[in-house]
């Protein structure tokens, strides 16, 4: 018997037996965003180690953390509170921009709004997130500078919670959806603030990718204001 495969079917000697394609086209997609997180990762790790990059200045390294505010686009989720602790690298790219690495480890959280279907929904998430950022420095006096900081941004929540919305017990699980609504990307900006080797950072991210909040719940876009105090070395 002779066959070809064409598509998502094969053709056999006297029939054509066709493949579903629902089944396929999730793993496509799945396998698109791995691509994309892994190759991101990979060209931000070779600008860390490659030597003909220069640090900015004396002190290109630096430690952050701070508090941050999260919203979400799907219905009735309302605001909450979180933080996260990162590391910071700045790069010089030549002429008047540099560029800076982030690595930062966060908790966030989503809740549903009182009287509403979503009341008692809750979904939060322990992230790792890696921001590429084009920054410009503004030099404002000798010990300070102003930088404007904007790019894109991939994250990974590892870990976190779930409860289903209007749950009469109000009980916590752990939630193990597929890589897929584990991963997100997004466009960061903001605008940072250098003395001597102190610094304050205010940013904002906004999600390119919508993301459950539950199992049961309509997915959201997840914008996130963070403010954040760190230490150059």
């Amino acid at each position: 018997m002779f066959g070809s495969i064409e598509g998502m079917g094969y053709i056999c000697s006297d029939k054509i037996i066709v493949l579903p394609l629902t089944n396929y086209q999730h793993m496509k997609k799945v396998s698109v965003i791995r691509k994309t997180a892994l190759r991101l990762f990979a060209v931000t790790v070779m600008a860390m180690m490659v030597s003909g990059i220069q640090a900015q200045d004396n002190h290109p390294w630096g430690v952050m953390g701070g508090m941050n505010f999260t919203r979400s686009s799907a219905k009735d989720i309302t605001s909450s509170m979180g933080g996260q602790i990162g590391v910071l690298r700045n790069f010089r790219l030549g002429g008047f921009d540099d560029l800076q690495t982030r690595l930062e480890f966060s908790f966030a959280e989503s809740l549903g709004k009182k009287d509403t279907p979503m009341e008692n929904a809750l979904f939060n998430r322990w992230s790792l997130t890696l921001p590429v950022l084009f920054s410009t420095p503004i030099n404002l006096s000798k010990d300070s500078r102003l930088r404007f900081n904007l790019g894109p941004y991939v994250q990974y929540s590892f870990f976190g919670q779930s409860r289903q919305p209007l749950s009469p017990n109000k009980i916590r699980s752990f939630w193990h959806s597929s890589f897929g609504n584990k991963f997100t990307y997004g466009v960061q900006s903001g605008l940072q603030l250098e003395y001597q080797r102190w610094l304050a950072s205010l940013d904002v991210r906004y999600s390119l990718r919508k993301n459950p909040i539950c199992a049961s719940c309509d997915p959201g876009r997840e914008q996130m204001a963070m403010f954040s105090l760190g230490w150059r070395f």
